[in-house]
């Protein structure tokens, strides 16, 4: 049986269009980087490696959940490649079924599509799956250990939508729209933060 599914949160760039970490940026009363871990966890996802690079020693000290793993990519400015294979090495270490992987700045993220998302590989092992709302992939994916070969293979900045392309997808629909919305700039963040 497929039980064995971490996760990856991707942690480590510099938000350069942003101009401050988006992890530190305030999200309903808390920092983001706790929040999206909250949100991770109650989905059911452990162990969670987060990975970091970017100004760590500073991120690290706003974390507050003692569970976690944190791992620094002192490759990260390479590229998000370079913070994927961080975490693909750790999940590969501890004999992991699979493996997802959450972006930073994803707030509207819910824990019952994590959940969602995990029945269906315990039930269907595909390969990969991903949600989608209103027809267009969004994250988180899940990928199978099967995918973790590949995924080592990712260079530059670049994610894993050239491994997505190429492989048959498992999709579900969602039905929020605001799992779309990301934060790139303070426009994003302000939009997010009106759409509590």
């Amino acid at each position: 049986m497929k039980n064995k599914v971490a996760g990856i949160l991707l942690a480590a760039g510099a938000s350069k269009r942003l101009k401050q970490p988006k992890s530190l940026l305030k999200y309903k009363n808390n920092y983001l980087i706790n929040y999206m871990i909250d949100i991770v966890l109650k989905g059911g996802v452990h162990p969670l490696f987060v990975i970091l690079g970017c100004d760590h020693e500073r991120i690290r000290t706003y974390i507050q959940h003692p569970e976690i793993k944190i791992i620094v990519n002192k490759d990260w400015a390479e590229g998000i490649s370079s913070s994927i294979r961080t975490g693909i090495r750790s999940t590969s270490d501890i004999g992991a079924d699979a493996a997802f992987i959450f972006v930073m700045d994803q707030p509207f993220l819910h824990p019952r599509l994590i959940r969602t998302m995990i029945d269906i590989f315990k039930k269907e092992a595909p390969k990969i799956i991903a949600p989608r709302v209103n027809g267009q992939q969004t994250n988180p994916v899940l990928f199978s250990n099967t995918l973790f070969p590949e995924l080592m293979l990712l260079e530059g900045d670049h994610g894993a939508k050239k491994i997505l392309d190429n492989q048959d997808l498992f999709w579900f629909d969602w039905d929020d729209p605001k799992l779309l919305m990301d934060i790139d700039s303070m426009e994003d963040y302000q939009r997010v933060i009106h759409n509590l």
